[in-house]
């Protein structure tokens, strides 16, 4: 028996988990989070994994407060970061 044949079903995190994992995550960032209703991107990112949460929302937002030299990032940043993973989901995938 090849040690991949079994299956392993991984669940996505809930609306609570989710919203746990973007805090955390906050967190640690090197720039402040402030001000963010992490109630409303919870329940926005649904079917999200961790890393698709840290990779979209985290990680994007710090670039982009980066890019545009912020001290803080708002829910302004969190909402162009849900905007703009939304716009690469609508889009066809080459492997489709």
């Amino acid at each position: 028996m090849n040690r991949f044949e079994e299956l392993i079903e991984f669940k996505s995190p809930n609306t609570i988990e989710r919203k746990e994992i973007l805090k955390k995550y906050a967190e640690t960032s090197p720039i402040e989070f402030v001000n963010i209703s992490w109630d409303l991107v919870s329940q926005k990112t649904s079917n999200w994994s961790g890393r698709e949460l840290k990779d979209k929302i985290i990680k994007n937002s710090i670039h982009h407060a980066v890019l545009l030299d912020k001290d803080k990032i708002t829910m302004e940043e969190i909402d162009l970061m849900l905007q703009r993973a939304s716009i690469l989901l609508d889009e066809p995938s080459y492997f489709s």
